[in-house]
């Protein structure tokens, strides 16, 4: 499955799905995708206490421009943005918030993380199967999961991604790492 992941086809469906501008690989296109991320995320970092909005800009500008997200409307309660009517997107600043731990930000009525108030709203609105939550350096994409003992998400560094270009490796290193963990 992530040798089928790493190394996806040029069919004109797939092309099309992956929305790849004329002239260009799927792979120039990845390429093009994480420079254009990681200048966002450079920008944003060197923000030296980035508030709340300065914060949901970035993350704004960083899903429309890096992963296509160009139906982002502006959410209420809790959530930032809304996109396409029913994924939800929590973003909190940076600065001292991690997703696990009560935010000051989401926290006026109750006390709670960001992560738990994206499952709430998830377990809460039926039309919503998953959602992102994020701090600007941390993004996690979590599913609708009535289950407290299990957690359902998927993490990303975006510290560590963007700093060590941990996810722009080179053809022959992507071989390597398939191959050592096929």
């Amino acid at each position: 499955m992530v040798a089928q992941i790493a190394a996806p086809g040029e069919a004109e469906d797939t092309r099309a799905g992956y929305r790849v501008r004329k002239g260009l690989t799927i792979r120039e296109e990845i390429s093009t995708a994480f420079r254009v991320g990681q200048s966002h995320f450079d920008a944003f970092v060197r923000l030296e206490n980035p508030s709340a909005e300065a914060t949901r800009r970035f993350i704004k500008a960083f899903l429309a421009e890096t992963f296509g997200f160009d139906d982002l409307a502006a959410g209420n309660g809790v959530t930032a943005f809304i996109a396409g009517d029913r994924v939800p997107i929590i973003v909190v600043p940076p600065s001292d918030e991690k997703l696990d731990r009560r935010s000051p930000t989401l926290s006026v009525d109750r006390s709670r993380s960001p992560a738990f108030a994206l499952q709430d709203y998830l377990n809460d609105h039926d039309d919503a199967l998953w959602g992102l939550v994020t701090n600007g350096t941390q993004i996690r994409l979590m599913r609708d999961n009535a289950s407290l003992t299990r957690p359902a998400y998927i993490e990303a560094d975006l510290t560590q991604i963007f700093t060590n270009e941990d996810a722009a490796l080179p053809r022959d290193n992507q071989d390597e790492i398939l191959r050592q963990s096929g």
